[in-house]
């Protein structure tokens, strides 16, 4: 999902009428019982509505790619420690390795830094 994507969804967003939403019947209002669905529709809301059928699956979809990556990550990460003789368990956190990596910065050249 790139950056014009996500732009676009946190537009539809923010022009909506402020949530949370609550189903009344077939009305659905928001938590001031103001109409948000009803037969006379504001259109920012008639558009953010539209859009959620393929914005969620789409927001769903990052998620589990940018997961997907900070297991890779975390993996690749994971080797590199244990190969330097030091060792992480599956549940460490991101802070964990962040503190092993920070621990070790002769092995990342010195400082920690690129380079």
């Amino acid at each position: 999902m790139d950056k014009q994507e996500l732009d676009a969804i946190r537009e539809r967003c923010a022009k909506a009428t402020p949530g949370p939403w609550h189903r009344d019947g077939s009305e659905v209002r928001n938590g001031d019982g103001v109409f948000v669905v009803n037969d006379f529709w504001v259109h920012a809301d008639a558009e953010f509505t539209t859009h959620a059928r393929t914005d969620i699956p789409a927001l769903l979809a990052e998620i589990d790619r940018l997961n997907n990556d900070l297991i890779k990550q975390r993996e690749a990460i994971a080797i590199f420690l244990g190969n330097n003789g030091i060792r992480l368990f599956a549940n460490d956190t991101t802070e964990d390795f962040i503190k092993a990596l920070d621990g070790n910065k002769d092995y990342l050249g010195g400082n920690g830094e690129n380079g």
